[in-house]
């Protein structure tokens, strides 16, 4: 099932939002755009606890694995 992390829960007003197949592939990219975007490198181990408190399946595609299965 699909994850996602939206840069938002942690940074106000941050739009952007990692897809990826797997909780360590959304962090990557959350990370990589935290470093890039905001300069936020490191992570401090309390954002990174964050981070990963923050992801969440894809929704879209947990409502449509109910409707295949009606």
């Amino acid at each position: 099932m699909r994850r996602l992390i939206s840069c938002g829960a942690l940074v106000p007003g941050c739009a952007f939002i990692a897809h990826g197949t797997d909780g360590a592939q959304v962090v990557r990219q959350l990370t990589q755009h935290m470093s890039m975007i905001h300069g936020l490198e490191p992570l401090s181990r309390e954002l990174q606890t964050k981070v990963h408190s923050c992801i969440e399946t894809d929704a879209r595609e947990a409502g449509a694995a109910r409707h295949a299965g009606m």
